[in-house]
């Protein structure tokens, strides 16, 4: 799964709790996950401050994709999970 996260300074459906910069998220998938997708999302606008500074300038200026768990067992690869069922 993923979703696509855009800068916004208008609504936002999370905020970086860094540097307080708000994202408008474009999510794929049931409602059920949201929680837990929006769990991820937050460490990887945490995890882009490692790299960079406390400024929201560490964030990309144009929309960006988060890549999140795929649905399989935490550590398992689609490709791992796919070999199992056949």
């Amino acid at each position: 799964m993923r979703v696509i996260c855009k800068k916004s300074m208008m609504g936002n459906d999370v905020r970086c709790q860094v540097c307080g910069q708000g994202f408008v998220v474009f999510w794929q998938g049931r409602v059920q996950v949201r929680q837990l997708e929006r769990q991820l999302v937050l460490d990887h606008l945490r995890m882009q401050h490692e790299q960079g500074g406390n400024g929201a300038e560490v964030h990309p200026a144009v929309a960006f994709d988060v890549l999140l768990w795929d649905g399989g067992a935490f550590g398992e690869t689609a490709g791992q999970q796919q070999s199992a069922v056949s």
